[in-house]
């Protein structure tokens, strides 16, 4: 869990892209049998990407797996599908009514 909090915390300070080995094991942590660590890295994952990918953490194992293909992708190839996260604006404006 360590490691998945300094990913996490690295990946706040710098908004750079974990290295393959590190998307590698933020993924694999999604097998853990360990809810918190499931949770940690599906957190961690949707904080680079703006994704789940239909994982919930809390999930059964069954339904778990399902989106578990997806993050392997992800974790080869970051680029496909619009993996990473874009800055969101903040405005406090609000529109205009008609």
């Amino acid at each position: 869990m360590d490691a998945i909090e300094a990913v996490a915390r690295e990946y706040q300070a710098t908004k750079r892209l974990p290295d393959l080995a590190v998307r590698r094991n933020l993924v694999e942590c999604l097998r853990s049998d360990d809810p918190l660590v499931r949770f940690m890295s599906i957190g961690t994952l949707s904080d680079i990407t703006g994704q789940t990918k239909g994982y919930r953490h809390d999930a059964p194992e069954a339904l778990r797996m399902v989106a578990f293909p997806a993050w392997a992708a992800w974790a080869e190839d970051p680029t496909d599908g619009g993996a990473i996260a874009a800055p969101q604006a903040h405005t406090d404006a609000t529109e205009a009514q008609p």
